[in-house]
């Protein structure tokens, strides 16, 4: 996996700290300080919820592994399709607290089933645990289809060393 960096132009980043917009805090660490200086205050209010850091920062943890019990893997990049209702906050930051890479997908017109399936789970608590199951059913069928693949590629293969092309070649362990 390619390891990612964000380069900004130093004047802008200069700026950013003198402002104090960027403080050397990540997302979730910024949700844990907040929950540990104000536990009850309203973090989030939406669709008729009012949530307390404490309660975002539950939801959150809670997410996080239901997201690594479904197979997601630190460091797997995430597309996060969903609208402005209060189970997109609980979800991102369960993405970072699962050390996911997030990507935010916003379309009013979803033209893809991954993320038409997103967008139609997003009325009422219900539907947003059917997404969460529906996620862990497909993330589980791409799971078996990787290892079959794996497995048929190594049959293929059968060899134990390769050849400067990376193919693997049949025979003994000892250079030729």
């Amino acid at each position: 996996m390619l390891e990612l960096k964000q380069v900004w132009p130093e004047q802008y980043a200069l700026r950013y700290r003198e402002k104090g917009y960027w403080r050397g805090e990540t997302m979730f660490g910024f949700l844990a300080q907040r929950t540990r200086e104000t536990p009850d205050h309203i973090a989030v209010i939406g669709g008729g919820q009012r949530w307390t850091y404490a309660g975002l920062l539950e939801r959150a943890n809670e997410n996080a592994a239901r997201f690594l019990a479904l197979g997601l893997r630190p460091g797997e990049r995430v597309v996060v399709q969903l609208p402005n209702i209060p189970e997109f906050l609980s979800v991102v930051f369960a993405l970072f607290r699962a050390n996911q890479f997030v990507r935010f997908w916003l379309t009013s017109t979803p033209a893809l089933p991954d993320t038409a399936l997103a967008a139609a789970q997003t009325k009422g608590r219900e539907r947003y645990e059917g997404f969460v199951e529906a996620l862990g059913r497909r993330l589980a069928r791409r799971r078996r289809l990787a290892d079959e693949v794996s497995q048929d590629v190594a049959a293929v293969g059968g060899g134990q060393r390769s050849d400067p092309a990376g193919v693997g070649t049949p025979g003994d362990s000892s250079p030729a």
